[in-house]
């Protein structure tokens, strides 16, 4: 994965497969995922094998930002970008943007462009709304949970933390997780409804491998059912 944001938008823009550019009835060349996941549910370890599984990069959370701030301080880049991808985001913006007109002019107006862009790539994109920004897309939209306490000691064996502090920074990032979605898109995590799979990793006891195959196969399912309509 190129780790100089510049070069990274860079790439989105020269690639050959923005939506629209491809033959429809060959549908895209590698598939997308977006996992929505509660601190220490195991999004991460799940999204990182679904990587490996499908052949496709991981775009998580530390990237989207870094592109999208850069976006914004690089105006020459953001036109192009903004060039490729500006029909799948008028349908984006009429769907969840309508009136809010100083919302196109934010950080988050650029994330849009920066997901809609890498959905064309192919990949995982884990967090920052990406299930809501490519709902009118065909990609995989996946969430992941968990109890609060068990996650809980998830982090605290990760970070050498003990349970009482684990519990509570658990607690706060899905918090700040829930209150991003919703200043930014007007969604909450828990909607059923964005989801095609929501898997709760509580009775699954970390077996990682297995709880990825599960997910491989819904993701199986559900794009045979939309190549073959």
């Amino acid at each position: 994965m190129p780790t100089d944001v510049q070069e990274l938008i860079q790439n989105l823009i020269r690639s050959e497969h923005f939506h629209g550019q491809r033959e429809p009835k060959h549908g895209p060349e590698k598939r997308v995922v977006t996992i929505s996941r509660g601190y220490g549910a195991g999004g991460e370890q799940i999204a990182r094998r679904l990587s490996a599984a499908l052949g496709v990069e991981v775009w998580d959370r530390a990237i989207l930002d870094a592109v999208a701030e850069s976006a914004k301080s690089s105006p020459e880049l953001m036109a192009k970008l903004d060039d490729k991808v500006k029909t799948g985001k008028a349908t984006w913006i009429y769907n969840f943007l309508t009136g809010q007109k100083a919302f196109l002019a934010s950080y988050r107006y650029h994330l849009v462009n920066v997901v809609l862009a890498l959905a064309q790539r192919g990949g995982i994109i884990v967090g920052r709304g990406s299930h809501v920004i490519l709902a009118n897309r065909p990609v995989f939209r996946l969430r992941v949970v968990g109890s609060p306490e068990l996650s809980a000691r998830r982090v605290s064996v990760r970070q050498e933390m003990d349970f009482d502090a684990s519990l509570a920074e658990v607690m706060r990032v899905n918090k700040e997780r829930e209150q991003f979605l919703w200043k930014a898109f007007g969604h909450h995590l828990n909607e059923p409804e964005c989801f095609d799979l929501i898997v709760n990793t509580d009775h699954f006891d970390d077996r990682w491998d297995e709880i990825t195959e599960l997910v491989l196969n819904a993701i199986g399912l559900v794009f045979d059912k939309r190549e073959y309509r």
